[in-house]
């Protein structure tokens, strides 16, 4: 739900943000239900070891790449892997309603090197829980 407001002053900030909170609510209750089983997926794409600095990774990267090609195409999306680079290039699109606006996310897979190793209190490709956050690379 996107609301325009030509006046800035009709509402007070915590009327925005009841607003807002209330149009993520069916996200919200999504994330709630799904909650344990997203962070079993969250806690397989950490594991990869796709540092892209060690050109040893290039089987995690191809392998994590891959996954997220699946994790897209079951969502419904078109899914494919773009050319030769070092890590492959993951591309999605769902072609939705055309009247709609396109939303473009850009992100990546790669981490940089764990070293100094020591200074983990875990292994870094194994997701750890610390109170409500999840601790891995």
């Amino acid at each position: 739900m996107i609301e325009i407001y030509k006046n800035k002053n009709c509402f007070n900030k915590n009327e925005k943000r009841k607003k807002m909170n209330s149009s993520l609510l069916p996200f919200s209750n999504y994330f709630e239900l799904k909650k344990e089983s997203l962070k079993k997926e969250f806690a397989q794409f950490l594991a990869f070891q796709t540092i892209s600095a060690h050109k040893e990774s290039l089987s995690a990267c191809k392998q994590c790449a891959l996954w997220l090609q699946k994790k897209l195409f079951d969502m419904g999306f078109a899914s494919s892997l773009w050319g030769d680079s070092f890590p492959p290039i993951v591309f999605g699109q769902w072609e939705g309603d055309p009247t709609l606006p396109t939303l473009l996310i850009y992100n990546h897979y790669d981490v940089q090197p764990v070293d100094p190793l020591e200074k983990w209190n875990s292994d870094p490709f194994i997701a750890t829980m610390e109170g409500d956050k999840i601790i891995a690379r």
